[in-house]
């Protein structure tokens, strides 16, 4: 199982956060994906290792690293990036395999 846990900084465009859950919401019917994921930051308490600058978070889940490349080339992955980059001012991704 791969998990692609994707941490968008928003842009200070308006509704930034509404507009970009919109755009993520799309992806939600690709095939390759096993589960998808939208969260927002906790109110944990504020330690120095938590970073919870970021405004929206994608997890998506795929059985193989195969799931995981058709994934990055599917039309409507590439139609979110190119509608909705102005979005985020920085975005950092980590996946893991377990």
């Amino acid at each position: 199982m791969i998990t692609h846990s994707v941490y968008f900084y928003l842009s200070d465009e308006p509704d930034a956060r509404e507009k970009l859950i919109e755009g993520l919401e799309k992806m939600r019917p690709i095939e390759s994906v096993a589960s998808f994921r939208l969260a927002t930051p906790a109110a944990t308490t504020e330690r120095p290792v938590i970073d919870n600058a970021y405004g929206v978070a994608a997890h998506c889940d795929f059985a193989t690293i195969a799931d995981h490349d058709a994934y990055q080339i599917h039309p409507l992955h590439v139609e979110f990036i190119d509608t909705c980059k102005h979005l985020w001012s920085d975005v950092k991704i980590f996946d893991s395999e377990f």
